[in-house]
Formats: C-alpha cells, structure tokens, sequence
C-alpha cells in the first residue's frame, strides 16, 4: 500500500499565512510608530481621534519600495497588503513636524524547499 502526501505543500502554505497588524493614531503619534512584519502580510491604521492621514506614498518617499496612503480626515481606518519586501517610510501630512512619522519593514518570505520522506511500514512503503 503507497499513500503520498503533499507535506511540502501544508509546510509551504503554513509558512505564507499573513498575519494583520495594528496601529492606531494616538494625539500626535503613531502607536506602535515602527513595525516589523512579512511579506504578504496587512497593516491595518485606525485614526484614534483627530484629523491625520497615512502618507507613504512614493511622490513623498522615493524610495519606498511601492506608494501606500490615504486622504487626510476623522474616523478612518486604511490598510494595505505589503507584498514587497523592505523598508517603508510614512507620515501623518500636518502633523509630520511635530514628529508623527512611522517605519514598516517587510521581511521577504522565503519559499519552503519540498520535502520528500520515505518509511517502510508492515502494511508497505509510506511516501511522504
């Protein structure tokens, strides 16, 4: 009796969940201001109270790897999916001076090599 199973795909598929991380205005800050984060994953930005934005656009950050932001106002919550990896820099437009600035800095996911297992059973060869 031979039975295969995709381990390396669970493995793979385990390895790439994205996860969802949260900041959230507070007075004039971003809390928290800087993050760590993989690949794939959403970085959700609720306004706390008062009138900001999410500016990590390119126009502002040349070199952020690709633009992200939102239109400054009260009551917003904005996300985005990073799906490149590096460092992204960002600000609240009218609160920038007073040193409402953040980082997200994406770790590349590295792709998981397939893994082949074999064992011998009594009932026959178990492939994994």
């Amino acid at each position: 009796m031979r039975i295969k199973l995709s381990l390396a795909g669970v493995l793979l598929s385990l390895s790439v969940l994205a996860v969802t991380h949260n900041v959230t205005t507070s007075g004039t800050a971003f809390s928290p201001a800087n993050i760590t984060i993989n690949q794939g994953d959403t970085v959700v930005w609720t306004n706390g109270g008062g009138s900001h934005n999410v500016n990590g656009t390119q126009a502002t950050f040349p070199s952020n790897p690709a633009s992200f932001g939102n239109s400054v106002g009260t009551g917003w919550t904005y996300q985005f999916v990073f799906t490149t990896a590096g460092t992204y820099n960002y600000q609240c437009d009218p609160h920038a001076g007073l040193g409402m600035v953040g980082t997200v800095t994406v770790n590349a996911v590295v792709p998981v090599a397939p893994v082949a297992q074999s064992f011998e059973t009594t009932g026959g060869t178990w492939s994994f």
